[in-house]
């Protein structure tokens, strides 16, 4: 399933990969979909996600806070957001609190210089929160 606020976009993917049966492609914004409308509740999913700066607290903290959590998200965001979603105690804010309540968030790696951002992703178990020791 794809989600993007981009029509569009949202109609060339359509168009592309529309014909094949695991894929769904919805014209929405991510920071307003019901995420239980879009997953049954007994089916695990993944979120692989590409976030502009601007929408991607709400996203991952709508994700993270749903009834219905994702088994992983493997999100790209920028630098400046995913070393806050992965600090370590003595420099954390709010939205690491809220990431490190739900997740196990790791700041994996660098993208290329060209690229506008860095991946962190957050992994489950959901049901316990991490450690912060």
């Amino acid at each position: 399933m794809a989600v993007g606020i981009d029509g569009a976009l949202a109609d060339r993917l359509a168009s592309q990969f529309g014909d094949r049966p695991n894929v769904e492609v919805i014209a929405a914004d991510a920071r307003e979909v019901i995420i239980d409308s879009l997953v049954a509740a007994d089916v695990s999913y993944k979120v692989v996600a590409n976030l502009p700066y601007y929408a991607a607290t709400p996203i991952v903290r709508r994700f993270l806070e749903a009834r219905h959590k994702p088994a992983l998200m493997v999100v790209m965001l920028q630098r400046e957001v995913a070393q806050e979603m992965a600090a370590r105690p003595g420099k954390m804010g709010l939205l690491s609190l809220a990431t490190q309540l739900y997740g196990k968030p790791h700041f994996s790696e660098a993208t290329r210089p060209s690229w506008a951002g860095r991946f962190a992703t957050a992994r489950g178990p959901w049901e316990s929160a991490p450690s912060c020791s």
